[in-house]
């Protein structure tokens, strides 16, 4: 609607742009069709404001989910450029580094932006935490992080299932699966959100760590 009302309102059209990629794990939108919107969308809002700490800091988040490595970086750091100060561009930021390589450089910028904004309302910081320490093989700290996750999305039952795959507690990692099953939303497929998951991992070993994971958790992938 804001977009509809004022084409030329970039924000509108960053917010839209996340939207579309984070939908895709979330909402079960087409992931080809969900990252091609959410991509011309986070474009289109950097043309008409590329000086905007937000909307560079949403196209970072938007590229992140595309697996548009080099584009996430650029934007998350034209974005704490432009505010340092700003919670969710330092949040784009520990997103540019955990798919690349980086989780413990990730967890420091994502700390910082807890720091700035403590009582966020979402538990978007801790779902990023949580796929950060699954890369540095602490299970131990993704699962204590997820004991304080309420009401995420069914997505993250799979986070949780690799990891408790991980470490051998497989029954448990079944009953999560059967738990993404039960709450994810209509037309979602669980081959399908994770080969279009693993589009974030620029580095072989952490796809391969991912998909160990999700097979010892009784996955077929």
């Amino acid at each position: 609607r804001a977009v509809a009302a004022d084409p030329g309102y970039a924000l509108a059209h960053a917010g839209l742009g996340m939207t579309y990629v984070f939908g895709s794990l979330s909402l079960g939108l087409p992931p080809e069709e969900a990252r091609g919107l959410g991509i011309q969308h986070a474009r289109q809002a950097v043309i008409l404001d590329e000086g905007n700490c937000k909307v560079n800091a949403c196209a970072a988040f938007t590229y992140h989910i595309a697996g548009e490595h080099k584009l996430t970086r650029k934007h998350a750091e034209r974005a704490v450029a432009l505010n340092p100060n700003d919670p969710f561009a330092l949040y784009a930021m520990g997103c540019a580094l955990s798919y690349t390589g980086e989780p413990e450089k990730a967890i420091e910028w994502i700390m910082k932006s807890a720091r700035l904004d403590p009582f966020a309302p979402d538990d978007q910081r801790l779902d990023q935490l949580c796929d950060c320490y699954y890369m540095l093989h602490d299970y131990a700290k993704l699962l204590e992080i997820r004991e304080t996750l309420q009401n995420g999305p069914a997505f993250l039952q799979i986070v949780l299932a690799a990891a408790l795959g991980q470490v051998g507690r497989c029954e448990e990692a079944r009953a999560a699966v059967r738990e993404y099953d039960r709450m994810k939303p209509k037309g979602h497929d669980l081959q399908t959100l994770i080969k279009n998951w693993m589009h974030m991992c620029s580095r072989t070993e952490d796809r391969e760590h991912w998909l160990d994971g999700f097979r010892k958790a009784g996955i077929n992938i």
